[in-house]
């Protein structure tokens, strides 16, 4: 008897501070290692399991849960002791003893645990009507913190001004920006005359203008009025609110610094710095037939603009497109994948150095994300990959593609679908695996029908160099002709149909201008390039 009363004493202890839900645990365990009343701790069991899930149910309850109300804590305390007390009567039912003192104990046992029973199928049919209770609670107040939300919530246009301001009242003074009014604007673009007028794209509008003294090129979106569609979420002042988050946190020498702002009367305008040169596109298109382009030579002044765009000056621009496309995906603070990378989109200042500009598709990638997937593919047909067009998947891969196309056209001066034979009508990457072959013989010739005829002069002196040439010349017609080679090489594998045989940016950049002899690796062949170039065959040999 004294061990017995010492081992009832040790398990009141230990219970001591256990809760409920722990308390419910032990009487099952308990129950079904009973040696007395067997069933009838069975089914107390079995009761006390529901009182469990009840209890659980409760504790998801967001906010205060009802285990924490006052009017309901008393209860819960009661129903806490009748556990106790059932676990109690449970274990003693396991426990050894002699015949008479079995027969005894049995018996009364028997009555306490079917007392204990009554007590919590009572507590049972109360839980019903507390979790109604607290549901109606909860119901009255999600109901008056919503009302209370619209109340003070702010309007959108209150939000934006609110994401305006921060830009200008930045601690950072190279990531400070400055809200113009729209008489500025007017001022500065002469009511956004034509003669201001720098070029007009898809979306926008581009004008140079002067503010505070200094030379800036001003950006008018005009989606409204331009007749593309774009997706409802891609409204013009979506795309004007995402510039002006993305671009004020990149500081790059290739990428275009943002100035300021104008929101008045609906405008949405964007303010650069100076881009006297305009956008890429206009310098490297092709539009004219070479017959028109040899006699407009003839006279005086009319190759210009073609003539600024030498070898050095292209190699330059693509070489600045890249390093800036490595700082957007490896190095800014936030990881930046443009979407909608084309000549267009590179303004080129003064000196003719690159900035890749509107960022109004952009996406930020997330920490720990290589790659996301949208509903709302946007971009330009030709430059866009072909897992983004078909699957809507985008990564940083998706711009090493679009890069890969651009460099094409820098090379060639051809647009993407432009006819580049007589009798036929190819795109311009069926065009350069066909004609650019920059690794079997007559390497020169073959890579010479690909480049801009304009480059011919310079950088080839007939099939090979001839001996006449002085050695300076010699060396820097080679050292161009390597350089085309390097960049072809680089866009073809950037154009790989598979994203994971596509090089990183960095890898581009390091295969543009690579330490000692080394060379790009060989590009294998794009599926449906090649598929495009079995045609060919038949009506064409490729030299």
């Amino acid at each position: 008897m004294a061990s017995e009363a010492v081992s009832m004493a040790a398990n009141i202890a230990q219970l001591t501070g256990v809760d409920a839900l722990g308390l419910i645990t032990m009487i099952v365990e308990a129950a079904k290692a009973a040696r007395r009343n067997k069933r009838t701790c069975l089914e107390l069991a079995r009761l006390v399991e529901q009182v469990g899930d009840l209890l659980r149910a409760l504790q998801e309850q967001p906010g205060v849960t009802v285990m924490e109300r006052p009017e309901t804590s008393a209860p819960l305390r009661e129903l806490q002791e009748t556990l106790r007390r059932a676990h109690e009567l449970v274990e003693s039912c396991r426990r050894r003893g002699s015949y008479p003192r079995r027969l005894f104990a049995g018996k009364e046992q028997g009555e306490s645990l079917r007392e204990v029973r009554s007590k919590i199928s009572i507590y049972l049919q109360l839980f019903p009507i507390i979790c109604h209770i607290d549901g109606t609670r909860l119901l009255v107040r999600v109901i008056a913190d919503g009302a209370a939300a619209a109340a003070r919530s702010p309007r959108p246009e209150d939000e934006e001004d609110e994401v305006l301001m921060s830009l200008t009242n930045r601690p950072n003074p190279q990531a400070r920006v400055e809200k113009f009014s729209y008489s500025q604007l007017v001022h500065a673009t002469n009511d956004f005359s034509l003669d201001s007028q720098l070029e007009q794209g898809t979306l926008a509008t581009l004008y140079k203008g002067k503010l505070h003294g200094n030379d800036v090129t001003i950006k008018r979106l005009s989606v409204l009025t331009s007749g593309q569609r774009l997706p409802e979420c891609m409204s013009e002042n979506e795309l004007f609110k995402n510039e002006i988050k993305i671009l004020p946190e990149l500081q790059h020498k290739n990428v275009a610094k943002l100035v300021g702002f104008c929101t008045e009367r609906r405008e949405r305008t964007t303010v650069y710095e100076c881009m006297q040169n305009g956008s890429l596109e206009n310098l490297i298109s092709n539009f004219v037939d070479e017959l028109i382009v040899a006699i407009l030579q003839t006279f005086a002044g009319a190759a210009t603009a073609r003539s600024i765009l030498d070898w050095p000056t292209r190699f330059r621009i693509i070489e600045g497109i890249a390093q800036g496309l490595a700082y957007l995906h490896n190095y800014s603070r936030v990881r930046i994948i443009h979407r909608d990378l084309k000549p267009s989109n590179i303004l080129l200042d003064s000196d003719m150095n690159p900035k890749i500009s509107n960022f109004e598709l952009a996406e930020m990638l997330s920490s720990g994300t290589d790659e996301q997937k949208t509903d709302n593919v946007v971009g330009s047909i030709g430059f866009s990959a072909p897992e983004y067009m078909h699957k809507g998947i985008f990564s940083v891969k998706t711009d090493v593609y679009s890069f890969g196309v651009m460099v094409l056209e820098i090379i060639s001066g051809k647009r993407w679908t432009q006819p580049n034979h007589r009798r036929f009508h190819k795109d311009l990457l069926t065009w350069a695996w066909v004609r650019s072959s920059c690794c079997g013989a007559r390497v020169a010739r073959r890579l010479k029908e690909l480049v801009d005829p304009p480059l011919h002069a310079a950088s080839f002196r007939g099939v090979a160099l001839p001996r006449c040439l002085s050695l300076p010349a010699r060396r820097r017609a080679l050292s161009q002709q390597r350089e085309m080679r390097r960049c072809v090489r680089a866009a073809l594998l950037c154009i790989q149909e598979s994203p994971k045989r596509r090089p990183d940016m960095p890898e581009v950049v390091h295969m543009l201008r690579p330490r000692g002899k080394a060379t790009p690796p060989l590009p294998g062949r794009s599926r449906f390039t090649a598929a495009r170039a079995s045609s060919l065959h038949g009506g064409e040999k490729s030299s």
